[in-house]
């Protein structure tokens, strides 16, 4: 059979001959975990979205929690459905505000849902940083100029297609098998800023 060489981006499937490229999607939660704790943050709550078994949700939300954990702090973990974003996360907030039971940081495992948390936690009059903390893996522009600006990990979204690139012209040019195997993680970076740096 024919050998079509495949380089998966942002995704890896475990038994699946493919080379991928991914962020370090488990050290930025890791990361942003550390962040929160250093900040005071004691009563977390990560926010991720359907499918849970997801490599890369799977991979932030185990670097989160297990983070955390080392630090013998429990998280608390949702999982929202993927569309309808402001409304579930209206109704959670909710939910934890009437039983007295609101997180004191959120760690957003995309944008969608930060600008949710955003948005409803300003609904509520609810004061970030100082009532609940906001950290968000993937880092977008708007986030620099909102108020309050959002302390996010920042992936080298151009460098992931690069290097997919790269790879994938290394497998055509190497007639062999055209299979490399190999995962290549891209850095990433806390770019802190005030959502979660208390007055």
């Amino acid at each position: 059979g024919e050998n079509f060489p495949i380089v998966l981006i942002d995704r890896c499937f475990d038994g699946l001959e493919a080379s991928c490229v991914v962020v370090q999607n488990r050290e930025g939660a890791k990361q942003a975990a550390t962040h929160l704790i250093n900040q005071g943050f004691k009563r977390p709550l990560a926010l991720a979205i359907e499918p849970a078994h997801v490599y890369t949700i799977r991979e932030r939300c185990e670097g989160f929690v297990s983070e955390m954990r080392k630090h013998s702090i429990d998280s608390r973990l949702e999982y929202l459905p993927f569309d309808n974003t402001f409304n579930e996360v209206e109704r959670l907030i909710k939910d934890l505000l009437q039983n007295n039971q609101l997180p004191d940081s959120i760690f957003a495992i995309n944008n969608n849902i930060a600008t949710a948390c955003l948005q409803v936690l300003r609904k509520f009059n609810i004061d970030i940083p100082n009532k609940v903390g906001l950290v968000c893996f993937d880092d977008v522009p708007y986030f620099s100029f909102m108020n309050p600006t959002v302390t996010a990990i920042s992936q080298p979204v151009d460098d992931i297609s690069t290097s997919a690139f790269e790879m994938l012209l290394k497998m055509l040019k190497d007639e062999k098998n055209g299979f490399e195997g190999g995962i290549k993680y891209l850095p990433i970076e806390l770019i802190t800023r005030e959502s979660t740096i208390k007055k």
